[in-house]
C-alpha cells in the first residue's frame, strides 16, 4: 500500500514537472502567427464583425495604420478568389460622417480628388494615400466579382461649418463625449441588421475599441465627462461575434528566441503574457494585437503644403466662417467690422506657417494673394527666416513647463523632427543644427509630394522634376512617391 502511494505520488510529480516544462517552453518558444492580415481577413469571411484600432499618438492621420487596412482588404479578396467565390461584399466603416464618405466614394468613381479636399477635415497626405488605395482596391474587387463599400456613421451636423458657430464649447463636448458613440452604434447596428450578407470591417481610433467606463472629455456644467466608447456597445450587442484588433508599433528585438519575428508583423491574443508590459501603447484590452516594428512618423497635413491652391482654399474657408460668424453673432460690432471670424484660429496658424505673416483681416490677406500670384511659396522652407521662426517657436517658454513639453513636442513632431531626445529648450538649442538638417530635408520632400498632388500646374511640374531626380523613379501618382520615402527612409514595409 505504501509502495502504491509512493508510485502514484511519483507519477503525479512527473506529470506536474512535465506540465511546468511545457508551459515554460510554450512561453519562450511560442510560434506566433506572422500572417496577421490573412488571419483578420479570415475572421471577416467567417462572419465576424472586426474593429481595427487606428494606432498613433498624438492624434490620427498616420500612414502606419492604413497599411494594415489596405492589406486586410487585399487578403480578403485573395482568399475569396482562392475559394472560387463571387459576389461577396465588404463594408469598410471609417471614422467619418456621411458627407465626407460621399466625397470619398465620388473620388473612387471619378479619380478627381479636388472635391474631397475641403470636406476632408483630417487632411493629411497619409489619409489621401488611403483613399488612393481604396480606389485601387475597389477596382481589384470589382474585377474578381466582389464589392467594396465605404460607410461612415458620424453625426453629419457636427462636421458642418455652422455647427461650431451655433454651439458653445460645452455643448460640443457634451455631444462628443456623451452622445457620439451611442449615436454611431445605433446607426451602425441598423446597417448591420439591414445588410446581413455583408462583411463588416470597422476602422476607428484605438480609444473607441475600449469597453470600459471612463473619462472621455473634461467635465462641465452639462456633463461629467464620463461614458462608454463604441466597443462597449458593440460587445453588448454582438458578443463573441465582435472582434477587436489593436495595433502596436515600434516593437524592439527581444533576443534570439524571437529572432523569427524580427522585422515581421505578427499577431498575438489578448491572453498572451509574453510581451505584457513591454509593448508601446499597450493600453487597450483588445481581443488581438497586430505587432509591427516600424515607428510612427508624423502625418503631413494638407494645410501645411506651400501651394497657392492651399492658400486660396484657406481664403474661401475664411469667407464661409465670416458669413456664419456674422449670421450667428450677437455682437453688433462683429456684424460690421472687418476682423477675422471666430473659430478661425487653425486657419490663421496655417497662414502664418505658409507665409510668415500676421494678417490683420480677410481683406489684408486678400490683398496679399492679389499681389503674390506667381510667388514660389515652396522656397520659404529653405529660408533663414523660416528656420528662425521655427526655432523661436520651439524654444518659447511663455507656457508653464509641463505644457511647454507636450505642446512643443507635438509641434516639432508634426514638422517631421526627430524629437525623442527633446525634453527642455536647452535640448533644442544644443541639438538644433542636426535636428533642423534632418527636418528640413523631410519637409522639402513631403511638400513636393503635396504639390505634385494638389498644386497649381506650375507647382506640379516643378515637384515632378524634383521627385524624379531625388528618387530616380518616374511615378505617375504622388501616392507612389510618398510610399517610396516611407520605404527607403523610414524603412516601412507595405506587405
Amino acid at each position: 500500500m505504501k509502495y502504491e502511494r509512493t508510485k502514484y505520488r511519483n507519477i503525479l510529480l512527473t506529470i506536474l514537472f512535465i506540465g511546468f516544462v511545457s508551459l515554460t517552453l510554450s512561453a519562450g518558444e511560442r510560434q506566433y502567427n506572422t500572417k496577421p492580415y490573412e488571419f483578420i481577413s479570415s475572421k471577416l469571411l467567417n462572419g465576424k464583425i472586426v474593429m481595427l484600432g487606428e494606432s498613433g499618438t498624438p492624434g490620427h492621420n498616420h500612414l502606419y495604420s492604413p497599411i494594415v487596412v489596405i492589406n486586410i482588404i487585399r487578403k480578403w479578396n485573395e482568399q475569396i478568389i482562392k475559394e472560387h467565390s463571387k459576389n461577396k461584399s465588404l463594408t469598410l466603416v471609417l471614422e467619418r460622417n456621411p458627407g465626407t464618405v460621399s466625397c470619398i466614394n465620388e473620388y473612387i468613381k471619378s479619380g478627381d480628388m479636388k472635391p474631397l479636399m475641403p470636406s476632408e477635415y483630417r487632411g493629411s497626405l497619409e489619409n489621401f494615400y488611403l483613399y488612393y488605395h481604396l480606389r485601387l482596391l475597389s477596382s481589384e474587387l470589382a474585377k474578381s466579382g466582389n464589392h467594396l463599400e465605404i460607410a461612415g456613421f458620424e453625426n453629419d451636423e457636427v462636421y458642418k461649418d455652422d455647427f461650431r458657430f451655433r454651439k458653445t464649447p460645452e455643448e460640443f463636448d457634451f455631444i462628443f463625449g456623451r452622445e457620439r458613440d451611442t449615436l454611431i452604434f445605433t446607426k451602425l447596428s441598423k446597417y448591420i441588421s439591414a445588410n446581413p450578407e455583408k462583411n463588416i470591417f470597422i476602422y476607428y481610433g484605438n480609444a473607441h475599441l475600449s469597453e470600459k467606463y471612463e473619462q472621455k472629455t473634461d467635465s462641465s456644467s452639462l456633463y461629467n465627462g464620463w461614458g462608454y466608447f463604441l466597443g462597449h456597445y458593440m460587445r453588448q450587442e454582438y458578443g463573441n461575434r465582435f472582434v477587436t484588433v489593436e495595433q502596436v508599433n515600434g516593437l524592439q528585438d527581444f533576443g534570439d528566441k524571437f529572432a523569427y519575428l524580427k522585422d515581421s508583423a505578427f499577431i498575438m491574443e489578448k491572453s498572451d503574457s509574453v510581451f505584457a508590459n513591454k509593448l508601446p501603447f499597450y493600453c487597450i484590452n483588445a481581443d488581438y494585437k497586430i505587432i509591427r516594428y516600424e515607428t510612427l512618423v508624423a502625418p503631413h497635413f494638407y494645410d501645411r503644403i506651400f501651394s497657392r491652391n492651399v492658400l486660396m482654399q484657406r481664403y474661401n474657408r475664411l469667407l464661409v466662417y465670416d458669413s456664419l460668424d456674422r449670421k450667428y453673432s450677437v455682437d453688433v460690432k462683429r456684424k460690421n467690422d472687418n476682423k477675422f471670424p471666430k473659430n478661425s484660429e487653425n486657419i490663421l496658424t496655417s497662414l502664418k506657417f505658409l507665409t510668415g505673416r500676421d494678417f490683420t483681416s480677410i481683406a489684408d490677406f486678400k490683398k496679399y494673394l492679389d499681389t503674390t500670384e506667381s510667388m514660389d511659396y515652396h522656397n520659404r522652407i529653405s529660408s533663414k527666416e523660416f528656420e528662425a521662426e521655427i526655432f523661436n517657436n520651439a524654444i518659447d517658454t511663455t507656457d508653464n513647463a509641463p505644457y511647454w513639453f507636450y505642446r512643443r513636442l507635438d509641434y516639432l513632431y508634426r514638422l517631421g523632427m526627430n524629437s525623442q531626445s527633446i525634453r527642455t529648450p536647452d535640448d533644442i538649442k544644443s541639438n538644433w543644427e542636426s535636428l533642423w538638417k534632418e527636418t528640413v530635408q523631410n519637409m522639402i520632400y513631403f511638400d513636393y509630394v503635396g504639390l505634385y498632388w494638389f498644386g497649381t500646374p506650375a507647382e506640379k511640374n516643378r515637384a515632378k522634376l524634383f521627385l524624379k531626380d531625388y528618387t530616380h523613379e518616374d511615378y505617375i501618382d504622388a501616392a507612389d512617391y510618398l510610399e517610396w520615402y516611407y520605404k527607403n527612409i523610414y524603412h516601412y514595409k507595405f506587405e
